[in-house]
């Protein structure tokens, strides 16, 4: 492998990590949204039908 190689090998990997942190990220925010939205259903007094 010469070292032109080893250089985009690395910057793929550095990519990867990337996206796979802004996916993790993008995931917790979406999970924090809908327990917040749990946590006030919760505090509201249920409706009269």
């Amino acid at each position: 492998m010469s070292r032109h190689d080893l250089i985009l090998l690395g910057l793929a990997a550095d990519l990867a990590l990337a996206a796979l942190a802004a996916a993790q990220l993008a995931v917790e925010l979406r999970w924090r949204r809908s327990l917040r939205r749990v946590r006030a259903a919760a505090q509201e007094p249920p409706r009269q039908p």
